[in-house]
């Protein structure tokens, strides 16, 4: 079977991934215990392990970590303002040869978002901190 290799990811000519599996069963961590990043991560993760997926983490690109939901074939990057120089598009449009690439974004940075990313994700979701939790929004087609 052909593979080919984009950053941490392997894909297969399927479209798996083969990615390092983390504990994403935990509750998400407090605010004091984790980066603003790691909790949006966390709580997506949680979301999904939560309805029964199973739930992987990767590094996407030096500042971007991931995750990959593999049952689901989709994988979530997180992307602030700070990221977007980060992306790389032909690494974002080999992985939606594999499956659906999700980005969540602060609501601040949707507008950014879905010009920087038309094309390259399947779907954009803002999120935003409202009572110490992490709050989604409805996903969006870029």
């Amino acid at each position: 079977m052909a593979t080919a290799r984009i950053g941490a990811f392997k894909l297969r000519a399927r479209g798996q991934l083969n990615l390092e599996v983390t504990n994403l069963n935990s509750k998400p961590a407090s605010p004091n215990d984790a980066s603003e990043i790691e909790r949006v991560l966390n709580w997506s993760g949680w979301t999904y392990t939560a309805k029964g997926h199973q739930v992987q983490a990767v590094q996407f690109a030096k500042c971007i970590t991931a995750l990959y939901v593999e049952d689901m074939r989709r994988t979530e990057l997180v992307v602030t303002n700070e990221h977007f120089g980060c992306l790389d598009h032909e690494r974002l449009r080999d992985m939606r040869t594999a499956g659906e690439v999700w980005v969540l974004t602060p609501l601040a940075s949707l507008g950014r978002a879905h010009a920087a990313l038309r094309g390259l994700a399947d779907r954009l979701v803002p999120w935003w901190m409202g009572n110490d939790e992490i709050k989604f929004g409805m996903p969006e087609i870029p």
